[in-house]
């Protein structure tokens, strides 16, 4: 690769610049090899276009020439890096790839998750689903957001793979998968959901609603309403003792001052619609 036209044949022409290359050097992509061999207009223009930076192009014939990406690499160009491998079926390039997601030189990525997805990666998609087992120690925690969106797109794009959720922490849980779990009637992620909001109702914790849960799950007391608020709103199935669960949940659990209380009480009055009977426990709630 060379940033001028001396001892090269082919000009590449990337997003942000050209470079000069080899022929024949590209041609160990079957991609380019079988685009220079075909006898088609194509294969005699002296020219070609990459879908990449002048980074990311350099990157590659790194790889092309010594079968190993360079040790550290921007995440822009691992993703240019990894839609070339899609769309040209490199391989190599992929198993390259792959293998990143292991150290630190890789951070997944929106547009990573979206193209495994699309595309059916399964190689990508089954390291992916061993990444998310990590997800809920504290410093992932604070960007569950992001887990978010990738089970959205799963959901969207492939939802043949949401088993590779069946070992998602519970503490990486937003109301937004609760919400697209329903949607799409996933069952092993709404079998957690079941046990999230048991586990609440059976805490019999008075002042703080964390003490005495079953499992080790990072809440907001918002959040935990809303997550009831939810469950309650879906679950059809609730029984009489389940329903008698929450209303003491409700009485024990003391609720939020201040800017947090709008939003609190909007899900407080949603599940006493589902649950309660009579006016007087209506009464002890509003009271409170």
């Amino acid at each position: 690769m060379s940033t001028e036209a001396a001892f090269t044949d082919i000009t590449i022409k990337c997003t942000n610049g050209v470079l000069y290359y080899c022929r024949f050097l590209l041609m160990r992509i079957q991609y380019y090899n079988t685009m220079f061999t075909s006898g088609f207009g194509d294969s005699m223009k002296p020219e070609i276009n990459f879908k990449g930076t002048i980074e990311t192009f350099a990157s590659l014939c790194q790889f092309i020439e010594r079968e190993k990406l360079p040790e550290r690499l921007a995440q822009t160009t691992i993703e240019e890096l990894y839609s070339f491998a899609l769309f040209t079926n490199y391989e190599q390039l992929l198993s390259e790839i792959i293998l990143l997601t292991n150290g630190e030189l890789f951070t997944w990525s929106n547009k990573i998750i979206k193209k495994c997805a699309k595309h059916n990666h399964e190689a990508m998609i089954r390291r992916y689903g061993l990444f998310i087992k990590t997800v809920g120690s504290e410093h992932h925690y604070k960007s569950r957001n992001v887990y978010e969106d990738y089970y959205k797109i799963f959901a969207e794009y492939a939802p043949q793979y949401l088993n590779i959720y069946n070992s998602f922490s519970l503490n990486a849980m937003t109301v937004g998968i609760i919400n697209t779990a329903w949607e799409i009637k996933d069952d092993d992620m709404l079998k957690k959901i079941d046990k999230i909001i048991k586990s609440v109702i059976c805490g019999n914790a008075p002042n703080n609603i964390l003490t005495g849960m079953n499992i080790n799950i990072i809440l907001s007391r918002k959040e935990v309403f809303k997550y009831l608020e939810l469950w309650v709103l879906n679950n059809k199935n609730c029984t009489h003792d389940e329903k008698n669960k929450i209303k003491q949940f409700l009485l024990c659990t003391e609720f939020d001052k201040g800017v947090k209380q709008t939003k609190q009480q909007a899900s407080v009055l949603k599940i006493l619609r589902a649950v309660a009977d009579d006016h007087e426990f209506l009464k002890l709630i509003l009271l409170k």
